[in-house]
């Protein structure tokens, strides 16, 4: 079982507290060098459980105010729980594509929301909305000298300027509906749509991503001091890139005719399922938990031909011997396994917490080459202990170390070697 530790802060206000508006608006511009401008806001509404929060952001001066997470691509992970937090960070730190240089204009704007819902409020509905856009701007140039003798040397120059406009949408909703007090039900689906369009100078290329997965979750007692928990996690992905490659025009000597070799349009999907179980024992002197989770992936895979000899493909790509060449092909049999063991003590004499944990994690992919099945199996034993103390209020500590070994074992090297 794959498992997050999340460090959460759990902030009661007293009864009559929890109602109420407020906010931040603010705005500047600057003009002396370079036009620069940065708004911004947030404003937050309370009645009782009921919470909205609005947040928006535009500036050209690289300024975020969050964590930098939330300005990048791949995937999110947000606190849904903690949603209702008026102005709580750790609901905004969604993982958006980041790494661009230089100052550009960033764009934000969100919503978090959270109520109860039924007459005897045992449905809790918590959703969040962002978006995010980047436009970066990059001109670069280069100058180098090569000397070859002590007489003679070359020079070369190389001058390049790309644009890159990246848009993310994240909608994350978690239901929990709590049946008596001793048993609930979880539901967590997130959507995400990612668009990068990159501008060169030789190219244009476009990536567009759609993800949709979710969470359903089931805890049911075993004892006063164990839990039973049931959870199962689809996710569905696809993916296109669009590039396009375009040759010099010697009428009026720009970049501007479509080159069919190197341009290709690519789709693909990527499909999971995701189930598993775990045991949760817990004493005021000891944590313990142990699960596991079981995949089925469906997924697009690459196909390699590796030349050797001068080689002909669809009488339009020539490999010379050594060259490879991939494409995408769709092959079953991808799926992966996972276990995690964790133990946990509380050591009260020196006011600190001892964890062990141990897992291991087993993954199998496929691929062609030279049109042979290959299936790449890989064995990653994994183990770790942490030993954290908050000894006062001015000192705490944590120390941990964390291990995995990796065995990659390939099909077709074994039967090279055999």
């Amino acid at each position: 079982m794959m498992a997050t530790r999340v460090k959460t802060i759990n902030i009661t206000t007293k009864k009559g507290r929890n109602n109420g508006v407020f906010g931040k608006l603010y705005a500047g511009y600057g003009y002396l060098t370079d036009s620069r401008y940065s708004v911004g806001g947030n404003i937050n509404w309370f009645n009782g459980d009921r919470r909205l929060s609005l947040i928006g952001m535009s500036n050209d001066i690289n300024q975020q105010n969050f964590s930098h997470r939330i300005c990048s691509g791949s995937q999110v992970v947000v606190a849904a729980a903690a949603v209702g937090a008026v102005g709580e960070e750790a609901a905004l730190r969604a993982t958006f594509r980041w790494g661009s240089r230089g100052v550009y204009p960033l764009r934000i704007l969100g919503f978090q929301l959270q109520r109860p819902m039924g007459q005897k409020e045992k449905v809790k509905v918590a959703a969040s909305y962002f978006f995010n856009q980047t436009d970066n701007t990059t001109i670069t140039s280069l100058t180098r000298q090569y000397y070859l003798s002590h007489q003679a040397s070359s020079l070369y120059n190389e001058n390049d300027s790309s644009r890159s406009i990246n848009r993310n949408h994240r909608i994350n909703l978690r239901i929990e509906y709590t049946v008596d007090s001793n048993n609930s039900f979880i539901f967590t689906p997130k959507f995400s749509y990612q668009q990068n369009t990159q501008y060169y100078d030789l190219y244009l290329s476009y990536n567009h991503s759609y993800t949709l997965n979710a969470n359903i979750a089931l805890t049911e007692p075993v004892s006063a001091n164990s839990m039973l928990q049931l959870n199962y996690t689809p996710s569905y992905t696809w993916n296109r890139s669009d590039q396009e490659t375009d040759t010099m025009n010697h009428a009026d000597n720009k970049f501007n005719l479509l080159d069919t070799i190197l341009s290709d349009k690519y789709n693909n999907t990527y499909f999971t399922q995701r189930a598993g179980i775990s045991y949760r024992y817990r004493t005021p002197s000891l944590n313990a938990a142990l699960g596991v989770n079981g995949q089925e992936a469906i997924l697009t895979a690459n196909s390699t031909i590796i030349a050797g000899q001068d080689t002909l493909i669809d009488h339009t790509v020539l490999l010379h011997r050594g060259s490879q060449f991939t494409l995408p092909v769709n092959i079953n049999g991808t799926w992966s396994a996972s276990s995690l063991f964790t133990y946990g003590v509380a050591i009260k004499k020196m006011k600190c917490n001892f964890n062990l944990t141990a897992g291991f994690n087993y993954g199998r992919t496929p691929g062609l080459v030279n049109n042979a099945l290959s299936l790449s199996s890989t064995y990653v034993p994994t183990g770790g202990v942490v030993l954290s103390s908050n000894i006062s209020e001015k000192i705490d500590f944590t120390i941990s170390y964390n291990a995995s070994y990796n065995v990659i074992k390939n099909t077709i090297q074994n039967q090279h070697q055999q």
